[in-house]
Protein backbone atom coordinates (compact mmCIF):
# COMPACT_ATOMS: atom_id res chain seq x y z
CA UNK A 1 0.00 0.00 0.00
CA UNK A 2 1.19 3.51 -0.74
CA UNK A 3 0.99 6.26 1.81
CA UNK A 4 -0.47 9.62 0.92
CA UNK A 5 -0.30 13.05 2.46
CA UNK A 6 -3.87 14.29 2.10
CA UNK A 7 -4.39 17.86 1.04
CA UNK A 8 -7.85 19.15 1.88
CA UNK A 9 -9.36 22.13 0.13
CA UNK A 10 -12.29 24.14 1.41
CA UNK A 11 -14.64 21.94 -0.57
CA UNK A 12 -16.98 19.76 1.42
CA UNK A 13 -16.09 16.09 1.38
CA UNK A 14 -13.25 16.38 -1.11
CA UNK A 15 -9.51 15.81 -0.73
CA UNK A 16 -6.80 16.46 -3.28
CA UNK A 17 -4.02 13.98 -3.89
CA UNK A 18 -1.07 15.20 -1.85
CA UNK A 19 1.34 14.29 -4.63
CA UNK A 20 -0.09 16.88 -6.99
CA UNK A 21 -1.85 19.52 -4.93
CA UNK A 22 -0.40 22.96 -5.64
CA UNK A 23 2.32 21.41 -7.82
CA UNK A 24 1.22 22.85 -11.17
CA UNK A 25 2.79 25.94 -12.73
CA UNK A 26 0.24 28.55 -13.78
CA UNK A 27 0.26 27.58 -17.46
CA UNK A 28 -0.52 23.97 -16.57
CA UNK A 29 -3.56 25.05 -14.57
CA UNK A 30 -4.82 26.76 -17.72
CA UNK A 31 -4.07 23.64 -19.77
CA UNK A 32 -5.81 21.40 -17.24
CA UNK A 33 -8.88 23.61 -17.42
CA UNK A 34 -8.69 23.44 -21.23
CA UNK A 35 -8.61 19.64 -21.36
CA UNK A 36 -11.34 19.29 -18.74
CA UNK A 37 -13.41 21.75 -20.78
CA UNK A 38 -12.81 19.65 -23.90
CA UNK A 39 -14.03 16.52 -22.12
CA UNK A 40 -17.24 18.27 -21.06
CA UNK A 41 -17.76 19.75 -24.53
CA UNK A 42 -17.42 16.28 -26.03
CA UNK A 43 -20.07 14.85 -23.70
CA UNK A 44 -22.41 17.80 -24.29
CA UNK A 45 -22.12 17.33 -28.06
CA UNK A 46 -22.57 13.57 -27.69
CA UNK A 47 -25.74 14.19 -25.69
CA UNK A 48 -27.06 16.63 -28.27
CA UNK A 49 -26.34 14.14 -31.05
CA UNK A 50 -28.16 11.42 -29.10
CA UNK A 51 -31.25 13.63 -28.87
CA UNK A 52 -30.96 14.52 -32.55
CA UNK A 53 -30.71 10.83 -33.47
CA UNK A 54 -33.75 10.06 -31.31
CA UNK A 55 -35.68 12.82 -33.12
CA UNK A 56 -34.80 11.26 -36.48
CA UNK A 57 -36.48 8.04 -35.29
CA UNK A 58 -39.77 9.85 -34.75
CA UNK A 59 -42.39 8.99 -37.42
CA UNK A 60 -42.80 11.65 -40.11
CA UNK A 61 -39.57 13.41 -39.11
CA UNK A 62 -38.51 13.11 -42.73
CA UNK A 63 -41.52 15.26 -43.69
CA UNK A 64 -40.37 18.02 -41.35
CA UNK A 65 -36.71 17.94 -42.37
CA UNK A 66 -36.13 18.54 -46.05
CA UNK A 67 -33.01 16.37 -46.42
CA UNK A 68 -31.76 12.80 -46.38
CA UNK A 69 -32.65 11.78 -42.81
CA UNK A 70 -31.14 8.28 -43.19
CA UNK A 71 -27.73 9.64 -44.17
CA UNK A 72 -27.80 12.18 -41.35
CA UNK A 73 -28.91 9.44 -38.94
CA UNK A 74 -26.00 7.14 -39.80
CA UNK A 75 -23.43 9.91 -39.60
CA UNK A 76 -25.03 11.26 -36.44
CA UNK A 77 -24.71 7.90 -34.73
CA UNK A 78 -21.02 7.73 -35.63
CA UNK A 79 -20.47 11.31 -34.47
CA UNK A 80 -22.23 10.54 -31.18
CA UNK A 81 -19.97 7.54 -30.50
CA UNK A 82 -16.87 9.51 -31.52
CA UNK A 83 -17.60 12.29 -29.03
CA UNK A 84 -18.97 10.03 -26.27
CA UNK A 85 -15.99 7.70 -26.21
CA UNK A 86 -13.05 8.62 -28.45
CA UNK A 87 -12.81 12.36 -27.66
CA UNK A 88 -14.02 11.86 -24.07
CA UNK A 89 -11.34 9.25 -23.36
CA UNK A 90 -8.63 11.23 -25.14
CA UNK A 91 -9.60 14.34 -23.18
CA UNK A 92 -9.33 12.56 -19.82
CA UNK A 93 -5.99 11.14 -20.94
CA UNK A 94 -4.91 14.68 -21.76
CA UNK A 95 -6.10 16.07 -18.41
CA UNK A 96 -4.28 13.35 -16.46
CA UNK A 97 -1.14 13.97 -18.53
CA UNK A 98 -1.27 17.67 -17.63
CA UNK A 99 -1.86 16.84 -13.96
CA UNK A 100 1.32 14.78 -13.61
CA UNK A 101 3.42 17.14 -15.72
CA UNK A 102 3.72 19.63 -12.84
CA UNK A 103 6.63 18.21 -10.90
CA UNK A 104 10.00 18.93 -12.44
CA UNK A 105 8.25 20.86 -15.19
CA UNK A 106 10.31 23.67 -16.60
CA UNK A 107 7.53 26.26 -16.66
CA UNK A 108 9.15 28.29 -19.40
CA UNK A 109 7.75 29.83 -22.54
CA UNK A 110 8.59 26.78 -24.66
CA UNK A 111 6.56 24.40 -22.50
CA UNK A 112 3.67 26.85 -22.38
CA UNK A 113 3.82 27.26 -26.17
CA UNK A 114 3.56 23.51 -26.78
CA UNK A 115 0.63 23.32 -24.37
CA UNK A 116 -1.14 26.12 -26.23
CA UNK A 117 -0.53 24.43 -29.59
CA UNK A 118 -1.90 21.13 -28.24
CA UNK A 119 -5.10 22.78 -27.02
CA UNK A 120 -5.46 24.62 -30.34
CA UNK A 121 -5.36 21.32 -32.26
CA UNK A 122 -7.65 19.62 -29.72
CA UNK A 123 -10.40 22.24 -30.03
CA UNK A 124 -9.90 22.55 -33.79
CA UNK A 125 -10.88 18.88 -34.08
CA UNK A 126 -14.44 19.61 -32.87
CA UNK A 127 -15.83 21.53 -35.89
CA UNK A 128 -13.91 19.31 -38.31
CA UNK A 129 -15.58 16.21 -36.89
CA UNK A 130 -19.03 17.83 -36.94
CA UNK A 131 -18.99 19.26 -40.47
CA UNK A 132 -19.57 15.93 -42.34
CA UNK A 133 -22.61 15.22 -40.17
CA UNK A 134 -24.38 18.55 -40.54
CA UNK A 135 -23.54 18.96 -44.22
CA UNK A 136 -24.39 15.29 -44.83
CA UNK A 137 -21.18 14.62 -46.74
CA UNK A 138 -18.94 11.56 -46.72
CA UNK A 139 -19.68 7.87 -46.23
CA UNK A 140 -20.49 6.43 -42.78
CA UNK A 141 -18.32 3.51 -41.72
CA UNK A 142 -19.52 2.08 -38.35
CA UNK A 143 -16.25 0.35 -37.45
CA UNK A 144 -15.67 -1.39 -34.17
CA UNK A 145 -13.88 0.80 -31.59
CA UNK A 146 -13.37 3.83 -33.83
CA UNK A 147 -16.29 4.44 -36.20
CA UNK A 148 -15.64 7.10 -38.81
CA UNK A 149 -17.20 9.15 -41.58
CA UNK A 150 -15.07 8.68 -44.68
CA UNK A 151 -14.38 12.29 -45.58
CA UNK A 152 -11.26 14.54 -45.41
CA UNK A 153 -12.88 16.80 -42.79
CA UNK A 154 -13.48 13.89 -40.42
CA UNK A 155 -9.98 12.51 -40.95
CA UNK A 156 -8.55 15.99 -40.33
CA UNK A 157 -10.48 16.17 -37.05
CA UNK A 158 -9.13 12.83 -35.83
CA UNK A 159 -5.65 13.90 -36.92
CA UNK A 160 -5.86 17.17 -34.97
CA UNK A 161 -6.95 15.31 -31.83
CA UNK A 162 -4.09 12.83 -32.25
CA UNK A 163 -1.54 15.61 -32.72
CA UNK A 164 -2.82 17.42 -29.64
CA UNK A 165 -2.49 14.39 -27.36
CA UNK A 166 0.86 13.43 -28.90
CA UNK A 167 2.35 16.84 -28.09
CA UNK A 168 1.58 16.76 -24.37
CA UNK A 169 2.52 13.08 -24.04
CA UNK A 170 5.92 13.77 -25.61
CA UNK A 171 6.35 16.72 -23.25
CA UNK A 172 5.60 14.40 -20.33
CA UNK A 173 8.18 11.91 -21.61
CA UNK A 174 10.76 14.69 -21.57
CA UNK A 175 9.61 15.60 -18.07
CA UNK A 176 10.13 12.04 -16.82
CA UNK A 177 13.82 12.13 -17.72
CA UNK A 178 14.28 14.66 -14.93
CA UNK A 179 12.17 12.77 -12.39
CA UNK A 180 14.35 10.57 -10.22
CA UNK A 181 11.42 9.11 -8.27
CA UNK A 182 8.35 8.75 -10.47
CA UNK A 183 5.40 7.74 -8.29
CA UNK A 184 2.96 5.06 -9.43
CA UNK A 185 0.15 7.21 -10.88
CA UNK A 186 2.57 9.23 -12.99
CA UNK A 187 4.31 6.02 -14.09
CA UNK A 188 0.93 4.59 -15.14
CA UNK A 189 0.04 7.69 -17.15
CA UNK A 190 3.44 7.64 -18.86
CA UNK A 191 2.87 3.96 -19.65
CA UNK A 192 -0.55 4.82 -21.12
CA UNK A 193 1.21 7.38 -23.31
CA UNK A 194 3.57 4.68 -24.54
CA UNK A 195 0.58 2.46 -25.38
CA UNK A 196 -1.02 5.38 -27.22
CA UNK A 197 2.00 5.59 -29.52
CA UNK A 198 1.99 1.80 -29.94
CA UNK A 199 -1.61 2.11 -31.16
CA UNK A 200 -0.47 4.72 -33.69
CA UNK A 201 2.20 2.29 -34.90
CA UNK A 202 -0.57 -0.28 -35.46
CA UNK A 203 -2.59 2.31 -37.38
CA UNK A 204 0.40 3.20 -39.56
CA UNK A 205 1.27 -0.42 -40.37
CA UNK A 206 -2.35 -1.19 -41.22
CA UNK A 207 -2.65 1.86 -43.45
CA UNK A 208 0.55 0.97 -45.32
CA UNK A 209 -0.73 -2.61 -45.77
CA UNK A 210 -3.92 -1.55 -47.55
CA UNK A 211 -4.88 -3.25 -50.76
CA UNK A 212 -5.97 -0.46 -53.16
CA UNK A 213 -8.59 -2.67 -54.81
CA UNK A 214 -10.40 -3.45 -51.56
CA UNK A 215 -13.83 -2.11 -50.74
CA UNK A 216 -13.70 1.23 -48.88
CA UNK A 217 -15.61 -0.06 -45.87
CA UNK A 218 -13.41 -3.14 -45.56
CA UNK A 219 -10.36 -0.89 -45.60
CA UNK A 220 -11.74 1.28 -42.86
CA UNK A 221 -12.58 -1.61 -40.53
CA UNK A 222 -9.19 -3.26 -41.02
CA UNK A 223 -7.19 -0.06 -40.56
CA UNK A 224 -8.72 0.67 -37.17
CA UNK A 225 -9.14 -2.91 -35.93
CA UNK A 226 -5.69 -3.35 -34.43
CA UNK A 227 -5.42 0.22 -33.19
CA UNK A 228 -8.79 -0.07 -31.47
CA UNK A 229 -7.75 -3.19 -29.58
CA UNK A 230 -4.44 -1.72 -28.44
CA UNK A 231 -6.09 1.55 -27.37
CA UNK A 232 -8.19 -0.39 -24.87
CA UNK A 233 -4.99 -1.29 -23.00
CA UNK A 234 -4.40 2.43 -22.53
CA UNK A 235 -7.98 3.12 -21.45
CA UNK A 236 -7.99 0.31 -18.90
CA UNK A 237 -4.63 1.37 -17.50
CA UNK A 238 -5.90 4.95 -17.14
CA UNK A 239 -8.90 3.52 -15.30
CA UNK A 240 -6.51 1.77 -12.92
CA UNK A 241 -4.62 5.04 -12.44
CA UNK A 242 -7.87 6.81 -11.58
CA UNK A 243 -8.79 4.15 -9.01
CA UNK A 244 -5.26 4.25 -7.59
CA UNK A 245 -5.51 8.03 -7.07
CA UNK A 246 -9.09 8.15 -5.82
CA UNK A 247 -8.37 5.38 -3.31
CA UNK A 248 -5.36 7.08 -1.78
CA UNK A 249 -7.22 10.39 -1.61
CA UNK A 250 -10.05 8.79 0.37
CA UNK A 251 -8.34 5.95 2.25
CA UNK A 252 -4.72 7.11 2.39
CA UNK A 253 -3.69 3.91 0.59
CA UNK A 254 -4.05 2.49 -2.93
CA UNK A 255 -5.06 -0.99 -4.13
CA UNK A 256 -1.48 -1.75 -5.24
CA UNK A 257 1.83 -0.63 -3.81
CA UNK A 258 4.06 1.71 -5.80
CA UNK A 259 6.24 -1.19 -6.95
CA UNK A 260 3.38 -3.52 -7.88
CA UNK A 261 1.50 -0.85 -9.81
CA UNK A 262 4.62 -0.11 -11.84
CA UNK A 263 4.95 -3.83 -12.58
CA UNK A 264 1.30 -3.92 -13.68
CA UNK A 265 1.86 -0.87 -15.92
CA UNK A 266 4.86 -2.53 -17.55
CA UNK A 267 2.79 -5.67 -18.11
CA UNK A 268 0.12 -3.60 -19.90
CA UNK A 269 2.74 -1.98 -22.12
CA UNK A 270 4.26 -5.38 -22.91
CA UNK A 271 0.82 -6.76 -23.82
CA UNK A 272 0.07 -3.80 -26.09
CA UNK A 273 3.49 -4.21 -27.73
CA UNK A 274 2.32 -7.52 -29.17
CA UNK A 275 -0.07 -5.56 -31.42
CA UNK A 276 2.42 -4.33 -34.03
CA UNK A 277 4.05 -7.78 -34.20
CA UNK A 278 0.73 -9.38 -35.18
CA UNK A 279 0.89 -7.58 -38.54
CA UNK A 280 4.12 -9.41 -39.38
CA UNK A 281 2.87 -12.86 -38.38
CA UNK A 282 -0.33 -12.99 -40.44
CA UNK A 283 -1.83 -11.59 -43.62
CA UNK A 284 -3.33 -8.13 -43.28
CA UNK A 285 -6.88 -9.04 -44.22
CA UNK A 286 -6.91 -12.59 -42.83
CA UNK A 287 -9.18 -14.09 -40.19
CA UNK A 288 -6.01 -15.13 -38.32
CA UNK A 289 -5.04 -11.49 -37.82
CA UNK A 290 -8.52 -10.55 -36.64
CA UNK A 291 -8.49 -13.45 -34.17
CA UNK A 292 -4.98 -12.60 -32.99
CA UNK A 293 -6.04 -9.12 -31.85
CA UNK A 294 -9.11 -10.58 -30.17
CA UNK A 295 -6.88 -13.08 -28.39
CA UNK A 296 -4.98 -10.19 -26.83
CA UNK A 297 -8.09 -9.71 -24.70
CA UNK A 298 -8.51 -13.38 -23.97
CA UNK A 299 -4.95 -14.23 -22.98
CA UNK A 300 -3.21 -10.99 -21.97
CA UNK A 301 -5.70 -8.65 -20.28
CA UNK A 302 -7.32 -11.05 -17.75
CA UNK A 303 -4.23 -11.36 -15.51
CA UNK A 304 -3.63 -7.63 -14.81
CA UNK A 305 -7.37 -6.98 -14.60
CA UNK A 306 -7.99 -9.76 -12.07
CA UNK A 307 -4.92 -8.68 -10.09
CA UNK A 308 -5.98 -5.03 -9.85
CA UNK A 309 -9.73 -5.57 -9.45
CA UNK A 310 -9.19 -8.16 -6.71
CA UNK A 311 -6.82 -5.82 -4.89
CA UNK A 312 -9.38 -3.01 -5.18
CA UNK A 313 -12.16 -5.19 -3.79
CA UNK A 314 -9.96 -6.18 -0.82
CA UNK A 315 -9.17 -2.51 -0.18
CA UNK A 316 -12.84 -1.51 -0.35
CA UNK A 317 -13.86 -4.32 1.99
CA UNK A 318 -11.06 -3.50 4.42
CA UNK A 319 -12.22 0.12 4.60
CA UNK A 320 -15.96 -0.54 4.37
CA UNK A 321 -18.15 1.82 6.37
CA UNK A 322 -21.88 2.65 6.58
CA UNK A 323 -23.20 4.16 3.36
CA UNK A 324 -23.86 7.54 4.96
CA UNK A 325 -20.16 7.88 5.81
CA UNK A 326 -18.87 7.02 2.33
CA UNK A 327 -17.72 9.79 0.02
CA UNK A 328 -19.50 9.94 -3.36
CA UNK A 329 -16.33 8.84 -5.13
CA UNK A 330 -15.97 5.72 -2.97
CA UNK A 331 -19.58 4.80 -3.77
CA UNK A 332 -18.63 5.33 -7.41
CA UNK A 333 -15.70 2.92 -7.00
CA UNK A 334 -18.01 0.21 -5.66
CA UNK A 335 -20.37 0.65 -8.62
CA UNK A 336 -17.47 0.79 -11.08
CA UNK A 337 -15.90 -2.44 -9.84
CA UNK A 338 -19.26 -4.23 -9.88
CA UNK A 339 -20.03 -3.06 -13.43
CA UNK A 340 -16.54 -3.75 -14.74
CA UNK A 341 -16.50 -7.23 -13.19
CA UNK A 342 -19.92 -7.99 -14.68
CA UNK A 343 -18.74 -6.91 -18.12
CA UNK A 344 -15.57 -8.96 -17.90
CA UNK A 345 -17.40 -12.06 -16.67
CA UNK A 346 -20.11 -12.13 -19.33
CA UNK A 347 -17.45 -11.47 -21.96
CA UNK A 348 -16.33 -15.08 -21.58
CA UNK A 349 -19.84 -16.37 -22.31
CA UNK A 350 -20.93 -14.10 -25.15
CA UNK A 351 -22.02 -14.74 -28.70
CA UNK A 352 -20.53 -13.04 -31.72
CA UNK A 353 -23.61 -11.87 -33.61
CA UNK A 354 -26.19 -11.54 -30.84
CA UNK A 355 -26.69 -8.91 -28.14
CA UNK A 356 -24.45 -10.67 -25.60
CA UNK A 357 -21.46 -9.00 -27.24
CA UNK A 358 -22.69 -5.40 -26.74
CA UNK A 359 -23.79 -6.40 -23.22
CA UNK A 360 -20.14 -7.16 -22.46
CA UNK A 361 -18.48 -4.13 -23.98
CA UNK A 362 -21.13 -1.62 -22.90
CA UNK A 363 -20.62 -2.66 -19.28
CA UNK A 364 -16.85 -2.30 -19.49
CA UNK A 365 -16.87 0.97 -21.45
CA UNK A 366 -19.32 2.61 -19.08
CA UNK A 367 -17.32 1.36 -16.08
CA UNK A 368 -14.29 3.19 -17.45
CA UNK A 369 -16.46 6.22 -18.18
CA UNK A 370 -17.88 6.14 -14.65
CA UNK A 371 -14.50 6.24 -12.92
CA UNK A 372 -13.34 8.97 -15.32
CA UNK A 373 -16.40 10.99 -14.31
CA UNK A 374 -15.45 10.63 -10.65
CA UNK A 375 -12.09 12.23 -11.49
CA UNK A 376 -13.88 15.46 -12.35
CA UNK A 377 -15.70 15.76 -9.02
CA UNK A 378 -13.03 14.01 -6.97
CA UNK A 379 -9.89 15.60 -8.39
CA UNK A 380 -10.00 18.04 -11.30
CA UNK A 381 -12.67 20.45 -10.11
CA UNK A 382 -11.41 20.63 -6.50
CA UNK A 383 -7.90 21.23 -7.82
CA UNK A 384 -9.26 24.07 -9.95
CA UNK A 385 -11.16 25.44 -6.90
CA UNK A 386 -14.51 25.05 -8.62
CA UNK A 387 -17.74 25.34 -6.69
CA UNK A 388 -18.82 21.73 -6.11
CA UNK A 389 -22.37 20.34 -6.30
CA UNK A 390 -23.96 18.76 -3.25
CA UNK A 391 -22.68 15.26 -2.47
CA UNK A 392 -26.13 13.71 -2.81
CA UNK A 393 -26.36 14.81 -6.45
CA UNK A 394 -22.99 13.26 -7.21
CA UNK A 395 -24.16 9.99 -5.62
CA UNK A 396 -27.43 10.06 -7.58
CA UNK A 397 -25.47 10.59 -10.80
CA UNK A 398 -23.16 7.64 -10.15
CA UNK A 399 -26.05 5.36 -9.14
CA UNK A 400 -28.23 6.24 -12.13
CA UNK A 401 -25.41 5.75 -14.61
CA UNK A 402 -23.96 2.61 -13.01
CA UNK A 403 -27.17 0.84 -12.01
CA UNK A 404 -28.77 1.83 -15.30
CA UNK A 405 -25.93 0.28 -17.26
CA UNK A 406 -26.06 -2.89 -15.15
CA UNK A 407 -29.75 -3.27 -16.06
CA UNK A 408 -29.00 -2.37 -19.69
CA UNK A 409 -26.25 -5.00 -19.99
CA UNK A 410 -28.35 -7.59 -18.13
CA UNK A 411 -31.21 -7.02 -20.57
CA UNK A 412 -28.91 -7.22 -23.58
CA UNK A 413 -27.31 -10.45 -22.35
CA UNK A 414 -30.69 -12.00 -21.56
CA UNK A 415 -31.98 -11.06 -25.02
CA UNK A 416 -28.86 -12.57 -26.58
CA UNK A 417 -29.64 -15.91 -24.98
CA UNK A 418 -32.73 -16.00 -27.20
CA UNK A 419 -30.70 -15.16 -30.29
CA UNK A 420 -31.69 -11.51 -30.62
CA UNK A 421 -29.17 -10.16 -33.17
CA UNK A 422 -27.08 -7.08 -32.54
CA UNK A 423 -27.27 -3.89 -34.66
CA UNK A 424 -30.89 -4.60 -35.64
CA UNK A 425 -33.79 -2.30 -34.75
CA UNK A 426 -36.85 -3.51 -32.86
CA UNK A 427 -39.03 -2.89 -35.89
CA UNK A 428 -37.23 -5.69 -37.72
CA UNK A 429 -37.78 -8.26 -34.95
CA UNK A 430 -40.46 -10.94 -34.61
CA UNK A 431 -40.85 -11.96 -30.97
CA UNK A 432 -41.83 -15.57 -30.30
CA UNK A 433 -41.16 -15.60 -26.57
CA UNK A 434 -42.38 -13.19 -23.86
CA UNK A 435 -38.90 -13.34 -22.30
CA UNK A 436 -37.55 -11.59 -25.38
CA UNK A 437 -39.87 -8.65 -24.78
CA UNK A 438 -39.11 -8.64 -21.04
CA UNK A 439 -35.34 -8.71 -21.59
CA UNK A 440 -35.47 -5.83 -24.06
CA UNK A 441 -37.67 -3.92 -21.62
CA UNK A 442 -34.92 -4.29 -19.00
CA UNK A 443 -32.45 -3.08 -21.59
CA UNK A 444 -34.56 -0.04 -22.45
CA UNK A 445 -35.28 0.94 -18.84
CA UNK A 446 -31.62 0.56 -17.87
CA UNK A 447 -30.53 2.56 -20.89
CA UNK A 448 -32.92 5.36 -19.91
CA UNK A 449 -31.49 5.40 -16.37
CA UNK A 450 -27.96 5.57 -17.75
CA UNK A 451 -28.89 8.46 -20.04
CA UNK A 452 -30.36 10.37 -17.07
CA UNK A 453 -27.15 9.77 -15.12
CA UNK A 454 -25.04 10.99 -18.01
CA UNK A 455 -27.20 14.08 -18.42
CA UNK A 456 -26.94 14.90 -14.70
CA UNK A 457 -23.17 14.55 -14.83
CA UNK A 458 -22.87 16.81 -17.87
CA UNK A 459 -25.13 19.51 -16.41
CA UNK A 460 -23.40 19.52 -13.01
CA UNK A 461 -19.95 19.43 -14.57
CA UNK A 462 -20.70 22.37 -16.85
CA UNK A 463 -21.99 24.27 -13.80
CA UNK A 464 -18.75 23.51 -11.93
CA UNK A 465 -16.63 24.41 -14.92
CA UNK A 466 -18.15 27.86 -15.25
CA UNK A 467 -17.78 28.36 -11.50
CA UNK A 468 -13.99 27.95 -11.61
CA UNK A 469 -12.63 31.19 -10.16
CA UNK A 470 -10.76 33.44 -12.56
CA UNK A 471 -7.02 33.55 -12.07
CA UNK A 472 -6.68 30.02 -10.61
CA UNK A 473 -3.03 29.04 -10.81
CA UNK A 474 -1.73 32.53 -11.41
CA UNK A 475 1.40 33.42 -9.49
Amino acid sequence: MSNNQDYYLEVKGTAIDGNYADSLPSHLYSELKGWVGLSLLSLAIAGFMALFIAFLRVPFAQNILNFDTQGIFEKGLITHVTFAFVIWYFSIHGALTILVSGKNEASGKMSSFFGFVALFFAYASIPLLLIPNFLNIGLPSPNNYIPIVIHPFFFAGLSCLTIALSIIILRLFFNVFFDTNTESAKFGIVSSGVIFFISLVCLSIAFLSLDPVQNTFEKSEQVFWGMGHVTQFSNILLMFVAIQMISRMNFGVSPLSERNFKILSCFMVAGASIGPMIYFTSSFDSSEQISAFTNLYWYVLPLPIVWFVTSTIFLLLKNVSPLRFMTPEIICLWITILLFSLGGFIGFFGGFSDTRTPAHYHAMLVAVTLVFMSLNFGLFFPLLRAQMPNSIWRIITYIFLGAGQILHSFGLYWAGLYGIPRKVSVGMQIFDNPNEILSLSFMGFGGLMAVVGGALFTIMSLYCFFKIPKGVGET
